[in-house]
């Protein structure tokens, strides 16, 4: 959950240690920023992203909805091979 879109920071995450980390950065926010105002009912961010359990890469899927003032997203991770 992030705050209001461009100065706002990010509210809750599973992982605390991203709670500090600017809305701005990593460039993967910025994404799903310009995808969910551009379809504020809700946009699809796709990406590459290490898989917190093992670090490896794996395709992230990520969909955001501005509700109000925040932005609330939910993601999952997929296979690279099951993709390709």
């Amino acid at each position: 959950v992030f705050g209001r879109l461009r100065d706002g920071g990010l509210l809750c995450h599973p992982r605390p240690d991203l709670l500090a980390v600017p809305t701005g950065a990593p460039s993967r926010v910025g994404d799903m920023i310009r995808n969910v105002e551009a379809r504020p009912h809700g946009a699809w961010t796709r990406y590459l992203w290490p898989r917190p359990d093992t670090l490896e890469v794996s395709i992230k899927s990520t969909f955001c909805r501005i509700s109000g003032p925040l932005m609330i997203c939910a993601g999952d991770f997929f296979d690279v091979e099951a993709v390709s």
